[in-house]
């Protein structure tokens, strides 16, 4: 019995461990941008000030469908827009740098390339080869991480094994 204690409690503190382990997660936010007749809405994972992976998907003003992040700094293919992923997501506009890139295909020859730029308190969001530039409006919050989950649940450990053991006391009785 005291052995399966000390294995729940050291079980325990392991998964703990790892929900608290390593400050280089990336951290999930659901954005959006809308006006202008152009609407899209997707998740971007951030470590740090920078955007690290994500997508968006387009339902109006340029060719829908959905876009991945180019990661890293750079110029697009054919030279159309520059983009660092710099974000800070507690400032409005999120987008702090050069701006961020989403593509149907990479970077590759004749790829669909949508740009995010800040333009004083709003966007533009530019497509090439399709589109105008649109002005847009933001949103951006946090999505619930899995640790949170997690953690939440280790709590609740003490209180249902404290549970088992009144049962027991009851039925041995």
């Amino acid at each position: 019995m005291r052995k399966t204690k000390l294995s729940l409690a050291m079980t325990a503190l392991a998964l703990v461990g790892l929900g608290l382990a390593g400050s280089a997660r990336a951290d999930l936010y659901e954005i959006g941008f809308t006006g202008d007749g152009f609407s899209a809405s997707g998740l971007l994972d951030v470590i740090g000030n920078t955007a690290t992976g994500g997508s968006l998907t387009v339902t109006a003003g340029l060719t829908p469908g959905t876009y991945q992040l180019v990661t890293g700094t750079g110029t697009s293919t054919g030279g159309n827009f520059n983009y660092d992923n710099d974000v800070n997501l507690s400032d409005t506009p999120f987008v702090v740098g050069t701006g961020i890139l989403f593509t149907d295909t990479g970077l590759s020859t004749g790829s669909t390339q949508i740009s995010v730029t800040a333009s004083g308190v709003n966007y533009s969001v530019s497509g090439y080869p399709v589109g105008p530039t649109f002005t847009v409006t933001d949103f951006a919050s946090a999505v619930p991480e899995p640790t949170t989950v997690i953690a939440g649940a280790l709590m609740v450990l003490p209180f249902g094994a404290g549970a088992f053991r009144v049962l027991r006391k009851k039925q041995a009785a």
